[in-house]
């Protein structure tokens, strides 16, 4: 028989999954930064194929080893230091599918911030 949960533990969870929404919410690149990323990326993956590669294949060789900081992972979108964002929240929220090309990716954000309804042309 499973035994309630007590009001302290509730509120203890709440206040936890306060701080992990918040900080989650918190991530966030500029369009810029993102932009600066894939014109550096064949430094950290010189195979890279625009054509061919997925999100999935960019985050395995180049975002996990360039997030890896002091034998600890973080998150890569808060490795960028802006003294002047603490407290921001991102304008949009992307979602996507891992085994999409990273460069589809890449553009629809692109013609997103360009004002752009469709991202084939920058592709």
């Amino acid at each position: 028989v499973a035994q309630p949960e007590s009001e302290e533990f509730g509120a203890e969870r709440s206040n936890l999954w306060m701080e992990t929404v918040h900080s989650l919410a918190g991530r966030f690149m500029e369009a810029g930064e993102l932009l600066k990323f894939y014109a550096e990326l064949s430094e950290s993956m010189p195979w890279y194929d625009p054509r061919r590669h997925t999100t999935n294949d960019i985050v395995r060789a180049a975002i996990i080893p360039l997030s890896h900081r002091a034998g600890r992972g973080r998150a890569f979108a808060n490795l960028s230091e802006r003294p002047d964002a603490v407290g921001l929240l991102p304008e949009r929220m992307v979602t996507h599918d891992w085994r999409n090309l990273f460069l589809h990716l890449v553009a629809a954000i692109l013609a997103d911030a360009l004002g752009k309804d469709e991202y084939g042309a920058i592709a």
